[in-house]
């Protein structure tokens, strides 16, 4: 989960706050998983990829977005713990 902790403290911090608590964007760790709402990583991953970050959306590679992800799915206690994420992992779907 380093690699994730790094490309979001670069990337998406400015927004989503230093621990994910919410800024100029909504809070992504905690908050009852509201990044559960996307239902499944694939969904998530569409989202991200084509909107993330928001000053320069899709600017990031394919792994780091999947870095990401798993990062803030395991920040919210929605990835489980032998899934190493990435674009050949089966679809999880998010549990709220």
């Amino acid at each position: 989960m380093a690699a994730g902790r790094d490309v979001y403290t670069a990337e998406c911090a400015k927004c989503h706050g230093e621990d994910g608590e919410g800024g100029t964007g909504p809070l992504v760790i905690g908050g009852g998983r509201r990044i559960a709402s996307y239902g499944d990583t694939d969904r998530l991953y569409d989202y991200v990829s084509r909107t993330m970050p928001f000053d320069d959306a899709g600017s990031l590679t394919e792994d780091q977005y999947w870095a990401v992800i798993a990062y803030l799915l395991d920040a919210n206690e929605l990835l489980p713990v032998e899934v190493v994420l990435g674009p050949d992992t089966d679809t999880i779907t998010l549990e709220r």
